[in-house]
């Protein structure tokens, strides 16, 4: 199995391991937060119903992209809460 295989099967492994515990339902709905190097996605989600109910990332063109990365996440994150 080549490198790159196994690093995705770990990572795969522990995602599934993780979410065995962890579900969303309509009156506590998950918070899914996916980063890249340049960019922070974050959604809202009831995985009863299997839909996101909010959804905003950095990329998005309401979002004010200066400032550092933690100022971002931060106001991400006050968005998200004031949406939700």
């Amino acid at each position: 199995m080549e490198k790159t295989q196994l690093k995705r099967k770990k990572r795969l492994r522990r995602r599934y391991r993780a979410r065995k515990t962890i579900s969303g339902t309509p009156t506590r709905p998950r918070l899914v937060v996916s980063r890249t190097l340049r960019h922070i996605e974050v959604q809202i989600v009831d995985d009863i119903a299997g839909h996101s109910l909010v959804g905003m990332s950095t990329r998005s063109k309401t979002f004010d992209i200066s400032g550092k990365r933690v100022d971002q996440g931060r106001d991400l994150g006050k968005q998200i809460a004031a949406k939700a």
